[in-house]
């Protein structure tokens, strides 16, 4: 999906067995929006709400139906997402079976993650591209699904501020980057996006 909206996609197989290949996408201009196909939603369903966050960032609209698998996951994950996007400013239209997303500019706001992990990765994800401060709520599920996200994240932020004083493309940095041991829910749940202007709670908070 990201290919169709003119991203560049490499991807580098794992020497180990079982894993999934890893993809390093990148942009050499701003990407577009697109109608996503239909027959590749089931094949990228988990991936939807980081999705969402790359059609905010992108030019013009994307349009996603026959999802309505989303409805069901661990949030309503169409409703939450059109909520959040709409928390920071982006134009959205919540539909039964998907969502329209218009790219803009995305500010601040307070982000209630209905205790979904993807859901909140992907809000953490937007805020580096946002242009204010993004507080997220209810982030400890994330490190059931994805323990290294927090210096995930705050290696990623480090790469755009170098490159951005630097005036330089982004490139990708190797390593191996794991957390100390000892570094557990509590955490994540403190400092999970506390680096690129991003601040966590972990209190529940519902979305009318």
């Amino acid at each position: 999906m990201l290919a169709l909206m003119g991203a560049e996609i490499r991807v580098e197989p794992h020497d180990q067995p079982g894993r999934n290949r890893s993809g390093h996408p990148r942009a050499r201009e701003r990407a577009a929006g697109i109608r996503v196909p239909e027959h590749l939603v089931p094949l990228s369903i988990d991936e939807f709400p980081v999705f969402f966050i790359a059609a905010a960032a992108a030019r013009g609209e994307t349009l996603v139906t026959g999802a309505s698998e989303l409805r069901v996951k661990e949030s309503d994950r169409l409703a939450v997402m059109a909520a959040g996007l709409g928390q920071l400013g982006i134009e959205c239209e919540l539909l039964a079976d998907g969502i329209r997303i218009q790219g803009g500019a995305m500010g601040g706001g307070r982000i209630d993650s209905h205790g979904d992990h993807r859901i909140a990765m992907a809000f953490a994800v937007a805020s580096l591209a946002a242009r204010d401060t993004i507080e997220i709520d209810d982030v400890a599920n994330v490190a059931t699904s994805f323990r290294d996200f927090r210096h995930w994240l705050r290696l990623r932020a480090w790469i755009l501020r170098r490159a951005h004083e630097r005036g330089a493309p982004v490139e990708r940095a190797r390593g191996d980057h794991r957390w100390p041991s000892g570094s557990g829910k509590g955490t994540v749940s403190r400092s999970l996006a506390g680096r690129c202007g991003c601040i966590c709670s972990t209190a529940v908070r519902s979305i009318a």
